[in-house]
């Protein structure tokens, strides 16, 4: 959980407000609608932080990463089939106000990934997703 120990660490030293860690109940209902387990580093990052509080970018990337209850209640959820097979979507940030999005994707037996919508990527995991933010955030975001 190293990449998502040093993005906390970067929006505390740049003031990004953060909402309080996840409930039970949160992680719970995230697991639900993804209808599969978390994986470890999902469940981390919003035990630690549940999203940005204030719904403001966080900096050069313009993205706002969103607590469980915005993505459940205003769920931007795709689907559909590409080139790996089956995929759902579910948003858990927007990048230039709603210009496009960062989704958990999950497909048939294949457990979450992260997909940038902009950047048309998608990588293995959230830690893997926070490691090229950390390096150029620009790069997945804009």
């Amino acid at each position: 959980m190293e990449a998502i120990d040093a993005v906390f660490r970067r929006w505390q030293a740049d003031s990004v407000p953060l909402n309080a860690p996840a409930s039970a109940v949160e992680l719970a209902r995230l697991e639900e609608t993804l209808g599969t387990p978390l994986p470890a580093d999902v469940r981390y990052y919003f035990s630690v932080a549940n999203g940005m509080a204030d719904g403001e970018p966080a900096d050069e990337s313009l993205t706002n990463f969103w607590p469980i209850g915005k993505m459940l209640s205003e769920p931007w959820q795709p689907s559909g089939t590409d080139g790996v097979g089956e995929y759902r979507d579910l948003a858990f940030a927007d990048v230039m106000i709603d210009s496009w999005f960062i989704c958990f994707r999950t497909r048939p037996r294949s457990g979450v990934s992260v997909h940038v919508e902009g950047a048309l990527i998608e990588l293995p995991s959230l830690e893997s997703f926070f490691e090229r933010y950390l390096h150029d955030p620009r790069s997945l975001c804009l």
